[in-house]
């Protein structure tokens, strides 16, 4: 009865997380929204329960944040969290095309160029459009990483970042003709895994998400983003948030609590933390 009860339990959350996450990458949800576990249980016919692990499961997804005295939000995102975002694509994309070149077979290729054709097709009626595919299933780069074979790469691209991903695809269509230029970008790439060339796939991905990068600041820039409403700042996802780590005072507190234990001096020696010291010796 337990195991059974807990199963629809979970999958009423993961019907809650589907639905929200499309509101947030699609609308009508805009960041800062207040996301009200009483309210959402009403909408979704269901107890609390499944509203609250759907609403940390998109915590953890970033699309969701907690602050204080306010409960769930919509997440915010200023430009350097976008920054970041891509830059660390950028490092792991670059790596699934590099070795999806060697990695993916003939079929895969095949499959991957009827794809970018389909995408040609889409975006002939609609030539200054954007590039979004809403699907993993139709999405170039998942396919791409897919093709690695490399299943760290896929977890974190396509699973924990693949709705951050979205959300900054979300942004392009606020420029002219990206998509039409994306499109010839993807094609480059596509070339380069279908010869074998490793090291051409890796910088055409980078050039890629580069001019995607840049496409984000242009779109910043021009809208003064940076001038953010305080309370908005509150949405932003802890993980995104840059805390300053002392190396030296995590040392000197571990240590301090285990007896005999070794600290990391301001003037960057070892030094025992008994009052008479046993041994010295510079880093």
């Amino acid at each position: 009865m337990f195991n059974a009860l807990n199963s629809r339990h979970g999958q009423r959350a993961e019907e809650i997380i589907g639905i929200l996450t499309e509101e947030i990458l699609n609308g009508p949800l805009v960041s800062g929204d207040r996301l009200a576990e009483k309210d959402l249980a009403e909408r979704f016919g269901t107890s609390r329960g499944p509203v609250r692990e759907a609403l940390r499961k998109l915590e953890a997804r970033g699309l969701v944040c907690f602050s204080p005295n306010v409960g769930a939000r919509v997440a915010f995102y200023t430009l350097s969290d976008f920054i970041n975002l891509f830059l660390a694509r950028e490092a792991m994309e670059t790596m699934a095309a590099r070795l999806a070149a060697t990695s993916m077979t003939q079929q895969e290729k095949a499959e991957l160029r009827l794809l970018l054709e389909a995408h040609e097709k889409e975006l002939s009626t609609q030539p200054e459009g954007p590039y979004i595919k809403p699907s993993a299933d139709i999405d170039f780069h998942h396919f791409v990483i897919r093709g690695s074979r490399n299943p760290l790469l896929f977890h974190i691209l396509c699973e924990d970042l693949y709705p951050l991903l979205r959300l900054c695809r979300r942004l392009h269509h606020r420029v002219a003709g990206r998509g039409r230029r994306a499109l010839i970008e993807h094609r480059r790439i596509l070339e380069a895994i279908e010869d074998g060339d490793e090291q051409m796939a890796e910088l055409t991905m980078q050039r890629h998400i580069a001019a995607a990068r840049s496409c984000v600041e242009t779109i910043f820039s021009a809208e003064d983003s940076e001038s953010h409403d305080p309370e908005l700042l509150k949405s932003r996802p802890a993980f995104l948030v840059w805390k300053e780590f002392s190396p030296q005072k995590q040392f000197r507190s571990d240590s301090e609590k285990s007896p005999g234990g070794y600290f990391l001096a301001e003037r960057g020696c070892l030094e025992k933390t008994e009052n008479k010291p046993l041994a010295t010796g510079t880093i």
